[in-house]
């Protein structure tokens, strides 16, 4: 009743009102939504160009150093500031975009305050437009951790005192506005569950004991158990467990709680397993469940799934493994035994690979090798796949000369033979060395795999890979494409690797975009068409196509063959399925790359290599000391653009070392000088660039701790 007569009273105020309004008032009212309506249009129109701008240099998950756009994107949010139409709130969040395009293009973190700070000195601000630019300008503090954020988690345990009356008041109001049951439960799901589960273990423990309580005497047809576990189900909780989901006390105490409630809000026995999980806490509980589900399954009618009663003899079979390796390998062959696949090998291993996981996750070593020597028992390890990557001294150039020399026929060869994928199945039920054995599809036609050949001389080292199809005559006619390939390079057994996709087609075009690293001193270069880096040519022959890789020395210059003796290679032709050099079962699986290691590279090939070396190290010094293009050497003593004290002090005599050392480099070059001028600055003059970073960052070091 009081609730609609004073629906009726303010009806009566509202027409009133309206009533006494003037022609003047309605125009002046008129006016005003005009001009909020304009203000909001030129607001929106201009922040939609500035965030466009600003998305093209997005810097994302690789480093852009261009920020026109950006710059661009603050001039246009400046422009608002002196906008007649806009109101001063949106000026304050212009305010606040163009500190962040400081950060953003520049990091100019004075720059961005003071941007801010100017929104506190816009005409006619009023206090809640004050309050505002502070909020803006605090959040900007915080960003740049000037200021600590605000301790959200503590500010809500005062709001809500961590106890049971939250949910006694939350529920009681849902009753008060006559809710269903369905909203009070998404309260409990959405809002309290989420909320001690943030807190520490002791205070989540005595916050869901207490609140359990609650909800078991107040509201019985609310099940907080049942809640509570499918919210730890839910996959955005699992990839980011809250603080007391991290305790390891966690899950027994849950279990225990389960174990404590109602009977009419009790979870099941196939729950209760499922919930242990693989805790070592709740093994035997775990156990002791799975035997109920056991026994319950005897009969269809409780019609137990088949993947609870799976997840119950695993239990069972677990009981007392705890930690001990040796225990649970036991554990993992009793599971196979109940399961009635005691002879499924693949299973077993695949487990045993888990727990060597789980073992080694947890510090333990010793015992996640024991494990992993079980499954090798089960898995013998596949050998590595290696290849000689034979000195050719004045070999040709071309796939064709290549292809019809008697080097070629006679050399050793790779093949890609080895199934993509998880192909542990294989691995078990055949043998490992498979190479020169008769190749046939899922169908059983036969086909031939793909060879690889490696050989380097005194330009670089050369990969190619030898495709056999048998349908050439489609390919040449353009009726059918060729099966791509996905290749990996690593120009040392620690280093870094390349990704490189093939289209092998003639004409196709290497995917050289995928970098895994940055160019730096230790003669790595990312290798890609663009720096020459690679070169890379496809042939078609009569019965497939050839494709040959060249990398230069210049581009690993580190790791020529007196300092790394093999490189590590992996193929992937994307025909039959998948089939791999190194055996790869997965993309990027650097633990499959094969070894190409060098054989005849004796002190003569050696010295061949290096004197070719020479001449592509004293270009890279030439550029650094190039005046015309500002070379990263020269322009140290530049007077406005170096630092003059900095190139005397440090950089010139390093530089006049390489520069004696260049003076040397000529066509007529005895062998020993080729050998004494490399090893003394020939990686310095390739490296000059990051020799005199270094030596920059040191001097700054210096000067400013000084």
């Amino acid at each position: 009743m009081k609730k609609t007569i004073f629906t009726m009273a303010m009806t009566a105020a509202v027409c009133a009102a309206a009533a006494a309004a003037t022609p003047a008032d309605k125009a002046e009212q008129e006016k005003a939504r005009a001009a909020q309506k304009a203000s909001a249009d030129a607001w929106n129109a201009l922040h939609k160009e500035a965030e466009a701008l600003v998305r093209k240099d997005f810097k994302g998950g690789f480093a852009n150093y261009f920020h026109d756009n950006i710059d661009a994107a603050r001039a246009l949010y400046e422009s608002a500031l002196t906008n007649g139409v806009m109101l001063n709130a949106q000026k304050i969040a212009a305010c606040r975009r163009i500190a962040q395009m400081h950060l953003e293009a520049t990091r100019d973190g004075k720059a961005a305050l003071a941007a801010m700070d100017a929104a506190f000195k816009l005409p006619g601000l009023s206090e809640e437009d004050r309050k505002a630019a502070e909020a803006e300008r605090k959040s900007l503090r915080v960003l740049m951790r000037l200021e600590k954020p605000e301790p959200r988690a503590e500010k809500k345990a005062a709001e809500v005192k961590k106890d049971a009356n939250y949910f006694r008041q939350s529920f009681a109001a849902l009753d008060r506005q006559r809710r269903d049951a369905a909203r009070a439960q998404d309260a409990l799901l959405n809002d309290y569950i989420p909320f001690i589960a943030g807190q520490d273990f002791d205070a989540f423990a005595k916050a869901f004991a207490a609140a359990a309580k609650d909800v078991d005497a107040n509201y019985p047809t609310l099940n907080v158990y049942r809640k509570f576990r499918d919210w730890t189900n839910g996959w955005h909780v699992k990839r980011n467990p809250s603080k007391a989901m991290r305790d390891p006390r966690f899950r027994a105490f849950m279990l225990e709680a389960f174990e404590k409630a109602p009977e009419a809000k009790r979870l099941s026995p196939a729950d209760m397993v499922a919930w242990a999980g693989d805790d070592v806490a709740c093994q035997a509980k775990a156990a002791a469940y799975g035997a109920k589900v056991l026994e319950l399954a005897k009969d269809p009618a409780n019609k137990i799934a088949p993947a609870a009663v799976d997840a119950a003899k695993k239990a069972v079979a677990y009981k007392d493994a705890g930690t001990d390796p040796v225990r649970r390998i036991a554990a993992v062959s009793a599971y196979f035994a109940a399961l009635g696949k005691a002879d499924d090998k693949v299973g077993q291993a695949e487990l045993l690979a888990k727990e060597a996981q789980a073992l080694l996750k947890a510090g333990d070593e010793k015992g996640a090798r024991t494990v992993w020597e079980a499954r090798e028992k089960l898995v013998p390890p596949r050998p590595q796949a290696k290849l000689a990557c034979v000195w050719w001294k004045d070999a040709p150039s071309d796939l064709r000369g290549i292809l019809e020399s008697d080097v070629y026929k006679n050399a050793p060869k790779g093949y890609l033979n080895r199934k993509y994928g998880d192909n542990l199945k294989f691995l078990i039920e055949t043998d490992a060395a498979i190479l020169g054995r008769e190749m046939t599809t899922d169908k059983g036609e036969k086909f031939r795999p793909t060879e690889l050949f490696a050989f380097c001389d005194d330009k670089g080292v050369k990969i190619m890979l030898r495709a056999y199809l048998d349908n050439m005559a489609d390919v040449k006619a353009g009726l059918a494409g060729v099966p791509g390939y996905e290749t990996y390079l690593a120009t040392g057994v620690d280093d870094a690797y390349h990704c490189i996709m093939f289209d092998p087609k003639e004409g196709g075009k290497p995917d050289d975009t995928f970098v895994t690293m940055y160019d730096n001193a230790t003669g790595y270069r990312n290798v890609t068409t663009k720096k020459g880096n690679l070169q890379y040519s496809n042939l078609y022959l009569d019965d497939g196509v050839a494709t040959l890789v060249s990398i230069p020395w210049a581009s690993a210059f580190a790791s020529i063959p007196s300092k790394s003796p093999a490189w590590y290679f992996e193929a992937i032709h994307w025909c039959h399925g998948g089939l791999s050099w190194g055996g790869s079962v997965s993309v990027h699986q650097r633990s499959s790359f094969g070894e190409l290691a060098f054989a005849g590279v004796d002190a003569a090939a050696l010295t061949a290599i290096k004197r070719r070396l020479l001449f592509a190290a004293k270009g890279v010094l030439g550029a650094a000391l190039s005046s015309r293009s500002n070379g990263y050497a020269e322009i140290w003593k530049d007077p406005e653009l170096g630092d003059q004290d900095f190139w005397r002090e440090e950089a010139k005599p390093f530089v006049d070392r390489l520069q004696a050392a260049s003076a040397r480099v000529k066509k007529d070059m005895s062998d020993a000088d080729v050998n004494e001028i490399y090893d003394a600055c020939g990686e310095d003059m390739f490296n000059v660039v990051y020799k005199l970073s270094q030596m920059r960052t040191r001097w700054l070091q210096k000067k400013m701790t000084e």
